[in-house]
């Protein structure tokens, strides 16, 4: 049987230990995009709850303005006609 040299063995440990210093970068560098995707998430729900919330306030606002117009076309149509618009 071959036994593997002292060199052999030292490349194959220096590999082993690259190989672990490689896989714990992976491992932070996908815990980093992990919290950027949660803060990213997080961010966006409040950006949408705001537009929501913009988005209501515009609605009634609209609902409020129709009333209003419709109120005023209606007073108009019924008000008396007075000597001065008659001629």
């Amino acid at each position: 049987m071959n036994s593997p040299n002292p060199r052999q063995r030292n490349n194959d440990k220096c590999k082993d230990g690259g190989e672990n210093e490689d896989i714990e970068v992976l491992r932070k560098e996908y815990r980093n995009m992990q919290a950027n995707r949660n803060a990213f998430a997080h961010e966006s729900d409040q950006v949408l709850r705001r537009q929501q919330a913009t988005l209501d306030k515009l609605r009634a606002e609209n609902e409020t303005l129709k009333a209003d117009v419709a109120r005023l076309q209606t007073r108009h149509m019924t008000r008396p006609i007075n000597s001065f618009e008659q001629s």
